[in-house]
């Protein structure tokens, strides 16, 4: 079956560098808003074979119960305005992580923001609804009338991340950011509205399914993201490489062979696998302090184990998409001999972010090679990231005191006891749970920024220092390696 088309061009409406979201707290830009709104109702009608949806705006669907409550009284003019240029569809699911606009009787939850004495009544709008299952105590996208910015939180028990909103302002953002991100994710094929198919047409997608949305594992966009992040990188050392003014362009060779790949345990078709038949080895060793991209195949597949814990089975040949996909240690440690334990004390939690198969599989007191590895996804669970990574360290930057202090996006401390968060997301205010992986391309222009700005200094054979240099997380540096929350 052919990709369904989007209803209509909405690139001039997305938030981008040259199309920022509105900086103005004092008004809503709810014809944005509702343009991108009205897509994602028509995309997802699309996709069933629904023609256009008759105008009937929420204020319209819900008059009896809206006067009832008094509801345009207790909305800003600009939300009124938002609510009476949309259009509802009350039988197809909204999106992935919400089923619904809230009615007016759920707009205005009571007693439900523990904790936050500066809010004023009426002031954090329930506007869409989480869909059930994707939380045990579901809640929904939150809006906050005074300061014009939105939030999503699965469930009740994510309030703790952005109360009181004072103390959490960078996770509430413009609402044409949050449905902004909703249209970019199915544009770039990461979420997917189509209808229901055999299992075999459906290979890495989630089996949860909301109408005709469905989660996938990667999508093709961000494999080609990742590829040109790591150019980007790439290019930004050699540009800086002394010695080299007048030096004429080689060809470049391809990182390693299909076969190295296949010894390696990498599953083939995995958002890993295209990532790396993909990328080009550099002219240089050190893409960070003290870590190398991989030359010696043998080197490469020596330090693999968490590949040979899981039967292998290829994804996209015929019959079933491997169920379980394992990590892949990518960029690997300059000394061999550094490696990580994930041995804890503490029997509620554990620091070993892989999936339980690569938790079960290694015994007490097993040293880890360090590094960047590939995320583990289930390729028919939702809300992963194929295209995720985990920074490896070994050491934790975790702890301290004061405001100098290793963070997750989310501004929430790296634990103390922690060897895998750094550069990693927390909570996620555009949807998502909090142990979703951060994104491969992201860490990788978050490391060529760091070049770029003599954070990281360059020499003969790339990025200088050791892994030590990590460490500057937990000082004066912290926000060098931290990543601004996006999805």
């Amino acid at each position: 079956m052919p990709p369904i088309p989007p209803p209509e061009d909405i690139s001039s409406i997305l938030v981008t560098p040259s199309n920022p979201a509105s900086s103005d707290t004092t008004t809503l830009d709810y014809v944005r808003c509702a343009k991108l709104h009205n897509w994602l109702v028509q995309h997802a009608r699309n996709a069933l074979g629904h023609g256009p949806l008759e105008q009937s705006s929420y204020l319209s669907l819900y008059r009896e119960e809206a006067e009832t409550l008094s509801i345009r009284d207790r909305l800003q003019p600009d939300l009124v305005s938002f609510l009476e240029s949309i259009v509802v569809d009350e039988k197809v699911p909204f999106y992935f992580w919400v089923e619904l606009l809230s009615p007016p009787s759920l707009l205005f939850p009571e007693n439900m923001f523990w904790g936050d004495d500066t809010l004023e009544e009426d002031q954090i709008v329930m506007l869409y609804l989480t869909n059930n299952g994707l939380g045990s105590h579901d809640a929904g996208l939150l809006y906050d009338q005074h300061r014009r910015r939105a939030t999503l939180c699965l469930g009740i028990e994510d309030f703790e991340f952005v109360f009181s909103v004072v103390e959490h302002e960078d996770l509430w953002v413009p609402l044409e950011r949050v449905l902004g991100n909703w249209v970019e994710m199915v544009i770039l094929g990461k979420v997917v509205a189509e209808p229901e198919r055999d299992e075999g047409e459906q290979r890495g997608l989630s089996k949860l399914r909301f109408g005709p949305w469905g989660w996938k594992s990667h999508a093709e966009g961000q494999v080609e993201g990742a590829v040109r992040a790591y150019e980007r990188l790439v290019g930004s050392i050699e540009a800086r490489m002394p010695g080299r003014e007048g030096e004429e362009e080689e060809e470049r060779e391809r990182l390693f062979g299909e076969e190295v790949f296949k010894d390696a345990g990498v599953v083939r078709g995995s958002f890993i696998w295209k990532f790396l038949e993909r990328v080009q080895r550099p002219k240089f060793n050190k893409i960070a302090p003290g870590l190398v991209v991989p030359r010696d195949p043998a080197v490469f597949v020596s330090r693999q184990i968490f590949t040979r814990m899981v039967e292998r089975r290829d994804v996209g040949e015929e019959g079933k998409a491997k169920e379980v996909i394992p990590p892949a240690l990518i960029f690997m440690a300059e000394d061999e001999s550094q490696t990580a334990s994930f041995d804890t004390d503490q029997e509620w939690k554990g620091i070993n972010p892989f999936l339980v198969p690569f938790q079960k599989g290694l015994a007490k007191g097993t040293r880890v090679p360090v590094g960047v590895y590939s995320e583990s996804v289930e390729v028919t669970g939702f809300d992963n990231a194929e295209e995720g990574f985990r920074l490896i360290l070994p050491f934790s930057v975790g702890g301290g005191e004061g405001e100098t202090q290793a963070r997750k996006s989310d501004g929430g401390l790296i634990e103390w006891d922690s060897v895998a968060d750094l550069f990693q997301h927390g909570f996620k205010p555009f949807g998502g749970e909090w142990y979703r992986a951060q994104r491969l391309e992201r860490l990788l222009d978050r490391w060529r920024e760091l070049v770029e700005k003599g954070v990281w200094t360059v020499g003969p054979d790339g990025v200088e220092g050791g892994l030590e240099k990590f460490k500057d997380a937990m000082g004066e540096g912290w926000r060098d390696y931290w990543i601004e929350p996006d999805w």
